[in-house]
């Protein structure tokens, strides 16, 4: 929103912000190795708008940029270049949004880290040649953001996909309410789809501005500043989860806790609502299902995982796993209605070490070892519930941990209200882009 004022006012030229863009983006292409697509139309953008002449990128997933490869990560779909836009893609170009394209994701979003035999390894800003990579499966977004490529870029989420990348990066990820922004209609179609689609943010303020623009709903930006005085947060002990979650992620739950406590918000402790990993069988079998109607039983151009999962979703001719996902989780539900808000750590470990989730596992390993790193993450997919995730920690390395926080359903606003109370408190440390130019966290 900073840029979008400057445009406003003259102070910059919308050329000037995309030729400074791309010319981040092409000086740091291969040693991050944010983008996989760039755009091929000319950049445009109406002349008014909110975001009118603000640079943006796109998720390359289940989203289509006219011009753009549509590959969503998969070797399988190197060759597929987008006719049109997606509904979503239309709404940011409304707004003034310059789209300059788009950014990696592992293949079909089937991983918590952006690693794929088609688009390579997206590196962590704070961190490119090092142990961690940036989390996934919006690892693209979330490194074009911290790196300072764009000042925010689009995300979506299917089991953290938007907040584990935000958590390691310390950027804003917020995960709507399901249905609240447009999706593809294969993806709209299924009343209990597991994706959302929203955005990685640096401020408060540029995400509620964008879930705005993205859901075509208005009041999200006045709603920051309300009251939160007396309500009520559940702090939820992850130790009978069935996940052994980290010092440093429940560390950053702690500190999230007592910086609500200081803005007048109640903190009470509650057990875990049910075991996470009770979901994990049910949650493959979703996944294999989706996967096998996204790309069919030809095994060709796909990676070992995927071609697992397509195999075993071809197999599965039992009822629908999805309600049963849902009866699982419905505790979570309750405790979001019983608390105005649910605290727990973002992921269960402190970061995801490249190359710690490869692509020829076995199926049900594979989707198992990502769901534990996604701790509570999951949960909010199966549900539809909005979580947030927000930075409350970091490693000596630079990569950042969060602190999640979940509501009922429909209540985004009351999660971006408390988000920007914190941030407004000085709550949060540093997020990457701050100390890339040398701020301290």
């Amino acid at each position: 929103m900073g840029l979008a004022a400057l445009v406003r006012t003259g102070a910059v030229s919308a050329e000037a912000l995309a030729e400074a863009a791309i010319a981040r983006i092409e000086a740091d292409a291969r040693t991050i190795n944010a983008f996989a697509d760039r755009a091929r139309l000319p950049a445009r953008g109406p002349a008014k708008g909110l975001f009118a002449g603000v640079p943006f990128a796109i998720k390359n997933l289940n989203t289509f940029v006219e011009g753009c490869t549509a590959s969503f990560g998969s070797a399988r779909f190197a060759d597929r270049v987008a006719a049109a836009d997606s509904a979503i893609v239309g709404r940011y170009r409304a707004a003034g949004f310059v789209i300059l394209g788009t950014t990696n994701s592992p293949e079909l979003s089937l991983s918590l880290s952006t690693e794929s035999a088609l688009s390579g390894v997206t590196r962590h800003p704070c961190d490119p040649f090092g142990r961690y990579g940036v989390g996934g499966s919006s690892g693209g977004a979330a490194a074009a953001v911290a790196a300072g490529f764009v000042p925010a870029a689009h995300a979506t989420d299917s089991a953290g996909s938007i907040r584990a990348p935000a958590a390691h990066t310390g950027l804003i990820g917020l995960k709507p309410t399901r249905g609240l922004t447009p999706l593809e209609p294969s993806l709209a179609a299924d009343p209990l789809t597991l994706t959302t689609a929203h955005a990685v943010t640096r401020t408060v303020r540029d995400s509620a501005a964008l879930l705005e623009v993205a859901a075509a709903r208005s009041g999200l930006l006045d709603a920051l500043g309300g009251s939160l005085s007396g309500r009520t947060v559940a702090l939820v002990d992850p130790a009978r989860s069935g996940v052994a979650f980290s010092p440093a992620s429940c560390a950053a739950a702690e500190a999230c806790a007592a910086a609500l406590s200081r803005l007048g918000l109640r903190v009470v402790g509650v057990p875990t609502p049910f075991r996470l990993s009770d979901l994990w069988p049910t949650l493959t079998r979703i996944i294999a299902r989706r996967t096998f109607a996204a790309v069919g039983d030809d095994p060709a151009g796909l990676e070992p995982v995927t071609a697992a999962l397509a195999a075993l979703g071809a197999a599965d001719h039992g009822s629908d796993p999805a309600p049963w996902a849902s009866a699982i989780a419905a505790p979570l539900i309750a405790l979001a209605a019983a608390h105005d808000f649910v605290l727990t750590p973002t992921l269960s470990v402190d970061a995801v070490p490249l190359g710690s989730l490869p692509m020829d596992a076995s199926p049900a390993m594979h989707v198992a070892n990502l769901l534990t790193m996604g701790g509570f993450s999951s949960a909010y997919n199966v549900t539809g519930l909005p979580a947030i995730s927000l930075p409350f920690g970091a490693l000596p390395g630079g990569v950042s941990v969060g602190a999640m926080v979940g509501a009922a359903a429909g209540r985004d606003a009351a999660l971006l209200s408390l988000a920007a109370a914190l941030e407004a408190d000085g709550a949060f440390i540093g997020d990457a882009h701050r100390r890339l130019i040398g701020h301290s966290p």
